[in-house]
């Protein structure tokens, strides 16, 4: 339900998506990683990084127009009214959306997120398909 699009290659150990402002860019304007595969199968999951981008851009919206006040608070206004959209459909696409934007899969348990810090300290770490143990509850913490 959230892949927008997938691609086969066998011998890639890393995919990019590259965007381009135009048809006449000869140089891309943004990369965004595709981390999740499955054996020679790899997936984007847009919808999750519009989410995080949009959310951005929307606080630092809200942050300026609360600044300048006056005739920017209706700005500011829409602009919180959009998050908390944003933040609902969040929500939904939490239990309704590809298995990595799910929030069944990226919680774990105390003994992972200790695992998983332990093993940082070490020479390597296991890859995580979306947040890692750590960041996961990161993200918990900071709601």
């Amino acid at each position: 339900m959230g892949v927008n699009f997938a691609l086969c290659s066998e011998d890639s150990e890393r995919v990019e998506l590259c965007l381009f402002d135009s048809v006449e860019s000869t140089h891309e304007s943004h990369r965004i990683p595709l981390p999740q595969r499955n054996y020679h199968i790899w997936h984007g999951y847009l919808p999750t990084r519009i989410f995080h981008w949009l959310l951005v851009l929307l606080v630092t919206i809200s942050f300026v127009t609360g600044k300048l006040g006056g005739t920017a608070m209706q700005y500011h206004e829409w602009s919180g009214a959009a998050i908390l959209v944003l933040v609902f459909f969040r929500v939904l696409w939490g239990f309704a959306g590809g298995m990595p934007s799910r929030f069944a899969t990226f919680m774990r348990g105390p003994r992972k997120v200790f695992d998983y810090a332990r093993s940082l300290l070490g020479k390597g770490h296991d890859p995580y398909l979306g947040h890692n143990p750590m960041g996961a509850w990161s993200i918990v913490a900071s709601m």
